[in-house]
Order: C-alpha cells, then structure tokens, then sequence
C-alpha cells in the first residue's frame, strides 16, 4: 500500500511500485505484462539521479532484495543458462542503494529477456557511482560495484552474441577483480572471479575456440571443489560443458555433465534448483542424438504431463544445440512421432 512508502519523490514512488509489480506479475507468470510494467519503471528511472536514492526505506530495500532473490540467486534460465550474474558487495549499505537497485533493476530486465534495457540499466550503475564519500573502504566497495555492474553488462552481450563487447567487459573485470583480491584480501572475491571465468569461457566457446574454453572449464571444475559456490554457479558450469561436448559432438559426456546436473537439482530440491524439467528436456534431446529413440520418447511422455513443461522449451533462437542439428522441441515431437510410427509400421 502507499504507506509503504513515506519517500516524497513522486518519480522514485513510481520506479518502485513498477518494479515490485514486474515481480508481483513474473511470479504468476505473466511475462508480457512484467515486461511492459518494467519499461515503465525503466521510464522513470532514466529522469532520477543517483542522489534521488539517499535514505532507503525498508520496504524499498525488501524490493531490491526479493529482486535479486528471483532474477540473481536463481539458475539464470534460457536462452544462456550457463551464464552467471554478479551481484555486488555489501549491498545492504545504504551509500549503495542506487547502484543496487540498479543491479536488480537490470538483473530483472534481463529475466524478462529485455537486453537493450538492461545495458542501459548497467551503464546507468556504472556511470553514475560517484564517490560520495572520503573513506578509502567506501571508495572500493563503489569500485567493486562498477565491476558487477560491467560484469553483467558483458552478459547481456554474451547473450546478444555481441561477443567481442563481452570479451572486452569481462576482462576487464577480471582484472580488477585480480587487483581487489590483492588490495582487500576479502574471500568472497574468489567466487566473483569464478563467475566471470565461467562466462568468459562461454565467449571462448562462442568463438569456436574450443581448446581455450575446454581449458578454462577444466579449471573451473578443479576450482569448484575448494568454493563454497551457490548451486547456480555449479549448475551453469555443468550446462556449459554439456554444451561444448554437443558442439564437438560428443553427446555420451553431454548426457554424463546433464545426468550429474539433474541428480544435484534433485538433492536440493528447492526453488534455486533448475528446473527438472528443463534438463530432462535436454536430456531428451542428447538422446535423440544418440539415436535412443526409446529412451527419448520416455521423457519425451512424462514432460508432456508437466503442467510448467511448456515454460522450458528451447525457443527457436535458443543457441543451446549445435546449429547442424539445429533441434527444437517441436522438432523433437515431430521426430519422436515419425520414429515411433515408423517403427511400429516395420514391426
């Protein structure tokens, strides 16, 4: 209600309720609505300055935060499941509050698959965290989310295959992530810089230089062991290895990457697991490269019960098969349908 906000700013008012019913419509899966919801939140929030953002209320903080929990801490989903948002350090400092709400603000925008919006988001993070503030600690933290923001800003251009822009951002952070490990000595940095190498091994793969991204990968499995990483960091490494193996044809280690994946959501079984089924769609898929017709149509038959199937499939321009086989999942009915009746005609 709007006794939740006791802020005067009639702009910043409106970016806020815009915002929370973006989340309030995604929830219920009303993806067209949250989009036009968020862009005219984006409107508004293009008139304000950061100084518009001093002195966050609660309810306004509670916002940023259930925005991250659900376009952030969540397995980022299609088209590019395996790339990995950074969200920034001490976020619930109030000298942040901009910067933060800008981060979650293009976090959502890229959940709704908005990616022009959310570079403008980012760049607005970036150009406009001004030091406020004398002390030298402050004075890194608004270093630091600089950096998430262009690490997210090289995502979308992962995502838009813009992949020299993302090469270029996300190197650039890693080498400021590099400097504050050495500076700041703070252990979270570790986890920040696995995520940036993982997307930087999906710009690798993009660019078909497919032994630097197997290399890096490798390192990243290695890595894992000793980080206490969310599930959605394991879950992106392993998508991204089931991905290459399927470019290099390879579908036996896709199948081993997906079926380690799928038992791993299955233990944690909350709301920050991936969808099962969207693995098993994939799971589907290697099959049907494999030419275990059988196999395939049986978890073809059970998604086709699941009410949220329809939710996780593969759109047209998912990059997620190799262009050859270039296999959608409605191509994938229409396979299965042909195979089984042509089988059933032989017997």
């Amino acid at each position: 209600g709007d006794e939740d906000y006791n802020c005067g700013d009639e702009l910043r008012r409106s970016v806020f309720k815009h915002f929370a019913d973006a989340l309030e419509l995604l929830e219920r899966s009303e993806v067209g609505c949250a989009r036009r919801t968020l862009q005219s939140g984006h409107r508004d929030l293009l008139e304000l300055t950061p100084e518009s953002f001093c002195n966050p209320t609660d309810y306004e903080k509670q916002q940023v935060r259930r925005g991250k929990e659900m376009s952030l801490m969540c397995v980022s989903g299609p088209p590019l499941c395996g790339v990995i948002l950074l969200d920034q350090m001490d976020s619930d400092q109030d000298d942040h509050f901009y910067v933060n709400f800008t981060i979650a603000f293009g976090a959502l925008a890229v959940k709704l698959q908005e990616h022009n919006m959310a570079i403008e988001v980012f760049k607005l993070a970036m150009s406009n965290s001004t030091d406020f503030s004398p002390h030298r600690k402050i004075k890194v933290d608004f270093e630091f989310s600089v950096v998430a923001a262009k690490a997210n800003l090289g995502c979308v251009y992962l995502i838009l295959r813009q992949l020299d822009k993302a090469k270029e951002n996300l190197e650039c952070v890693l080498k400021s992530l590099e400097r504050f490990k050495l500076e700041k000595n703070v252990g979270t940095l570790e986890v920040d810089i696995f995520a940036v190498q993982n997307n930087l091994s999906l710009v690798l793969q993009g660019q078909q230089n497919y032994i630097e991204s197997i290399k890096l990968q490798n390192d990243l499995v290695s890595k894992a062991k000793h980080l206490q990483l969310p599930f959605r960091m394991v879950a992106a490494v392993h998508c991204n290895r089931a991905q290459l193996s399927l470019e290099l044809e390879d579908p036996v280690k896709a199948l081993n990457e997906l079926q380690e994946l799928k038992s791993l959501s299955e233990i944690l079984d909350d709301e920050n697991g991936m969808p099962l089924e969207f693995i098993c769609s994939k799971i589907c898929l290697v099959y049907l490269l494999m030419k275990e017709v059988a196999l395939a149509e049986e978890i073809a038959v059970k998604l086709s019960l699941s009410p949220s199937f329809s939710f996780f499939l593969p759109s047209a321009s998912s990059s997620w098969l190799p262009s050859p086989s270039s296999l959608t999942l409605s191509s994938l009915s229409a396979s299965l349908s042909s195979s089984s009746s042509s089988s059933s005609s032989s017997s």
